[in-house]
Formats: C-alpha cells, structure tokens, sequence
C-alpha cells in the first residue's frame, strides 16, 4: 500500500528515502528540504562505493527535488530540463517516460562496465488529469474491452499513459541488455500513490479486486525483479516505508535499523501491517478503521481489547508527529 497524505508525491517518495513516515497534513518534502539525512538510500549507496543519481521528467513546480535529493545524497540530480525533454506546463501535458527512459539509458552508458550506480527515477507520464492529451489519447484504441466502458473514458486515458511508461520500462530493459549490464542490475518498481484522479467506482472496473472497503484503493505494485530471481508473489502487507531497510538488507549495506521505521521485509522479525496516515492499519487478519474505532475481521482470528490497544500504541508511536 502507499497511503495517501498531504503531497502524496513527494512524501511518499521521501518515506521510501528515509524510511519514515511523513507529517501527513504536512508537505514534509518541501517544509524540511534543507535538512541533511546521512542515513538515506542515497548514502547508505554512496558508502558502498556507488555512483547515485536520481532523475525526474518535470520541473521544480511542485518539489524541490533538486535540493531534496542533493542533501539526501544523490550525487547528481536531472530534471526535465537537464535531460532535454518537452513538457507543456499549460495545459499540464506530462513528459514522456519513454523518452525519459532512453535518456536515462544514455546516461547509464557513459558509465564504465566496473562502475556500480545506483539511481532512482520518477516517473511522471501516467499522473493526472486524464482528459485529452497527446499520451492520454495515444493508445485509446488498445481500451475497447468489456472492462472499459464508452462512458469511462477517463480510465481509458490513464491506461492509454500506462502504456507509455511500459514502452518506457521495454526500452530500459533493453537499453541495460545492450550495454552488457542487465544481469547485474536489480530494477524496483513501486506506485508512490493510486491514480487518484479517478473515482474509486471507474478505477475499480479495471482491478481484480474489490476497492470498497476504505482505503483499499491504496495498494500500489510493488516489485523486484532481477534477472536471477524466480518470480514469487509476497503477500504480507507493507508499504513504501519498508523500502529502505528491505533494500539495504538485500546490497549489505551498512544501516542502522534505530533510524527508520521501517522494516525489512524478509527478516524474521517482519511485522504484517499497513499503517495509514490517520492511524487506521490493515494486516491479513483485520482493518482497524481509527475514524470511527471500528474493528473488521477477515478470518476466525480476533483481538482482545488490550491486543487492539497495544497495536494502536505501536501504530501512533510511528506516526505521531509534534
């Protein structure tokens, strides 16, 4: 899941950095983009010996990724401009994650066979708004299914966007096959937010699952893939918190498990649970929903009252912020 807050974007993105969670009601990105963080993904990399970059196919409109990732550590940061690509800010037209992949493949290139790089990219093209436009409208034809209705074409248009950035993610792929660095690279995909620009009755025509429940319309993919891994589906719960250690766990990177709160994912410790941001959290046994105090089971499995207690203890201990 990628709980939803203020700037979604950039906080959601802060938290995989750093391993914390964000100040909800807070653009957390923006409001502390001067701070230092040693122990973010940038320099645990950096300690390793890694080149780290980080790249994003937009402006500084929205987030000051350019001193925000510099002071996490990324020893060079590309946007829109640096990377020469076309953007229409007027009318809010994305950048293309195809064109912005075959940038970033080009610069991965003028790297040496013996360098390891570790670079993190944002990609844009799939956002809102979904009405015309050139990428909205680029690939309509390939929606006419059941599942997309005449009447949803807003869906139609965000899928049409999702198409871009596979393309982009095929040129990627190749891209590291010709340069003789595929084997050796461990690609991680994760949504920092769901398409919320699409109400929850359309985006749910288009998923395997129901979104009815609150907050089920949160889970994102999440995925790591490397050439020598054999495809395993991980069903317990987590977030983009758990990014960082989980990562740092898998390159033996030198980290403190004291400054995040977050987990790692294969330890034997791992604790299940989805934290959301006003407190409410899920695991595959129930969702406490914190608006209302109310408790829903999935299985014959309960809580006592001081159990549910204990937990909401643990979740607010995460999250609170003064």
């Amino acid at each position: 899941y990628s709980p939803r807050n203020s700037c979604a974007t950039g906080n959601n993105e802060l938290s995989g950095m750093i391993g914390l969670y964000s100040i909800y009601n807070k653009c957390t990105a923006n409001t502390y983009s001067s701070n230092l963080y040693p122990n973010s993904i940038f320099n645990l990399f950096n300690n390793k010996g890694y080149k780290t970059t980080s790249m994003h196919n937009y402006t500084e409109r929205y987030y000051a990724r350019r001193e925000i990732h510099t002071n996490m550590g990324s020893k060079r940061y590309f946007d829109v401009d640096d990377l020469g690509l076309t953007y229409n800010t007027k009318d809010e037209e994305w950048s293309s994650d195809e064109d912005f992949l075959k940038q970033v493949v080009k610069i991965l290139n003028s790297y040496s066979k013996n360098d390891k790089f570790m670079t993190w990219l944002t990609t844009v093209t799939s956002h809102q708004p979904y009405g015309s436009s050139t990428y909205g409208d680029k690939y309509l034809y390939l929606f006419d299914g059941e599942e997309y209705d005449d009447y949803n074409i807003k869906l139609k248009r965000y899928m049409s966007k999702l198409k871009v950035l596979d393309d982009g993610l095929g040129v990627l792929l190749e891209g590291l096959e010709k340069q003789d660095k595929l084997d050796d690279t461990v690609i991680i995909l994760y949504g920092d937010h769901y398409p919320y620009g699409l109400a929850n009755n359309i985006l749910e025509t288009a998923l395997p699952y129901s979104i009815e429940e609150r907050y089920e319309n949160e889970r994102v993919p999440f995925v790591i893939w490397s050439n020598d891994i054999e495809a395993t589906t991980y069903t317990e719960y987590t977030s983009y918190v758990n990014l960082l250690p989980t990562v740092a766990n898998l390159f033996n990177l030198d980290y403190d498990s004291r400054f995040s709160t977050g987990q790692d994912l294969f330890s034997n410790q791992y604790e299940s649970i989805t934290i959301f941001a006003d407190g409410s959290w899920k695991n595959e046994y129930a969702f406490y929903n914190a608006s209302n105090d109310n408790i829903t089971y999935y299985t014959n499995k309960t809580y006592t009252i001081e159990e549910i207690i204990e937990i909401n203890e643990k979740v607010n201990n995460k999250i609170i912020c003064i």
